[in-house]
This record gives C-alpha cells, sequence and structure tokens, in this order.
C-alpha cells in the first residue's frame, strides 16, 4: 500500500520527533493499532484503514508492505527482499 509517509510510527511522527518507523509488524496486536491513531487529514480512513487491509490479507496468507508513495520505484526494493516502509508478516493459513 502506497501513503504519504514511510510507514506505520509508533506515534505520530507530526507531533513527536522521536517518532520511530515500525519495519516488521508478526502481527496485529491493540498496541499496533493504537499506533494508528485516527483517520488521516488528507484522506478518508488513515492508518486505521490500512490496518484494517493488512489484517484481512495477512490474515489470508499474503504479506503486506505499506510504504511512502512519493517514489513508487521503492517497490523494486520491496520485491528484492529489502527493508522499506512497515512489512506486515503474513499468517500461515
Amino acid at each position: 500500500m502506497l501513503t504519504d509517509t514511510d510507514g506505520l510510527y509508533d506515534s505520530n511522527p507530526s507531533e513527536n520527533e522521536n517518532a520511530k518507523l515500525i519495519e516488521t509488524v508478526e502481527k496485529i496486536t491493540p498496541e499496533i493499532i493504537n499506533c494508528a491513531g485516527g483517520a488521516g487529514s488528507r484522506g478518508t480512513g488513515g492508518f486505521a484503514t490500512k490496518l484494517k487491509a493488512a489484517e484481512i490479507a495477512t490474515s489470508a496468507g499474503v504479506p503486506v508492505v505499506i510504504m511512502n508513495g512519493e517514489k513508487p520505484s521503492r517497490i523494486y526494493k520491496v520485491l528484492d527482499g529489502k527493508s522499506v516502509g512497515t512489512r506486515f508478516l503474513a499468517k500461515e493459513v
């Protein structure tokens, strides 16, 4: 999923300069959901909606990456297995 941030942070990076990018999510827990906050100011769902989509996909055995869409060519790095954005690991089905 492409978005206007580099991925999921542990807190809002526009409000907390010490916010850290979460590179890998093994399981979507209540703590991860709390990191998402509310609806985004530019869209109609923000990270809460992205996490719901990631939860659906990973539950079906499909890994998910949420990354900044400003440079979509970074998708090649994702395909090469490099760390870009936040990677959500697929559950075994």
